[in-house]
């Protein structure tokens, strides 16, 4: 029974997984934008009062277009005094993700809050949300299609086929 209960929770657990979506941004140092990792890493510096962090990288730089990741995040506690070892923490951050010939542009600018909670020595328990402002576009001009061969060479004069030029959405967007 308490085999068939551990097995269940992992096939459980294996779905949950799977209905999730997520954007990933070029970093391959991930720990370096905290912020972009989780909410509740919000101040999770239990030794420092604030820190600033400015992260770059382009991928694929042999490519035509390569990618071009930028971010910009601080955060700072509050409260570290009033509340004994707990303290709330408030970030903000920014992300610029820009690729390919299409020009696929993400912008993104985000607030965290956080609260920490030091259980003992060893042990900590953090909780948080942010909520922010996404921007992305995309400019089809840029791009090439079948549409544009004649029959005997590409022809960049023909219509590529796509009604908009430049495609933009604009969202807020919440997380946990």
């Amino acid at each position: 029974m308490k085999f068939m209960k551990k097995s269940l929770l992992f096939i459980l657990c294996c779905c949950c997984v799977a209905w999730t979506h997520a954007q990933g941004l070029h970093f391959s140092q991930f720990y370096n934008a905290p912020l972009l990792v989780n909410p509740a890493n919000a101040a999770l510096m239990p030794e420092d009062d604030y820190r600033i962090g400015i992260n770059y990288r382009t991928q694929w730089s042999s490519v035509p277009v390569p990618y071009k990741t930028a971010s910009f995040y601080a955060d700072l506690q509050l409260l570290r005094n009033k509340l004994s070892t707990n303290w709330i923490g408030l970030g903000i951050a920014n992300f610029n993700d820009k690729a390919g010939d299409g020009n696929l542009v993400l912008n993104k600018t985000q607030f965290s809050l956080a609260y920490h909670i030091v259980l003992n020595d060893f042990n900590m328990l953090s909780l948080g949300a942010s909520g922010g402002f996404v921007q992305r576009n995309m400019d089809f001009n840029r791009l090439s299609f079948d549409t544009q061969w004649d029959g005997y060479s590409f022809n960049p004069l023909n219509s590529n086929g796509e009604k908009n030029g430049v495609i933009k959405t604009d969202y807020f967007d919440l997380c946990a």
